[in-house]
């Protein structure tokens, strides 16, 4: 994912050290019951999504997220999970993200690549989402889902 400014500027204090960022997820689906799934140029299939700026709210974060990976306009609905995901890039950077996953509608249906990062997008059925590799609970995925919020945690041994 592109760099921004604060990440760089951290970055650039405490090298490739563990970072433990804010980030968010977008889960959309279209009238049949696919969701979006997007795979990036970090070589991984996801939902849209991205890192929390500096004093932006998460449901902020993930309208503007959206837009700027697949063009779409959307409204957060509710929040259906959070997790944490780590990635260890291969320039040696390591980060441990706190994922907020909202269930967003579209307010129109174009795709449009803007921000470079998104390499390819596919409508999907929940469980092949599952298959490639979205960490997300597959529980939350189904497009009628209105149980609670998950979230995964674990403590130290």
């Amino acid at each position: 994912m592109p760099i921004s400014a604060y990440l760089k500027s951290v970055r650039s204090k405490v090298g490739s050290e563990l970072l433990l960022m804010p980030a968010v997820g977008a889960v959309i689906h279209n009238d049949e019951g696919q969701m979006l799934i997007v795979y990036t140029t970090d070589e991984m299939w996801g939902t849209p999504g991205g890192g929390v700026d500096p004093g932006e709210q998460p449901a902020d974060a993930v309208v503007r997220e959206v837009f700027e990976e697949v063009g779409l306009t959307v409204v957060p609905e509710r929040v259906l999970s959070t997790h944490l995901h780590h990635v260890a890039y291969p320039n040696g950077d390591s980060v441990d993200y706190t994922v907020t996953v909202f269930r967003c509608h579209a307010l129109d249906d174009e795709l449009t690549a803007h921000d470079g990062e998104v390499v390819r997008w596919e409508w999907v059925d929940p469980d092949e989402a599952v298959r490639r590799g979205l960490v997300i609970d597959p529980t939350v995925l189904r497009p009628n889902y209105d149980g609670p919020t998950t979230f995964r945690m674990s403590f130290p041994s």
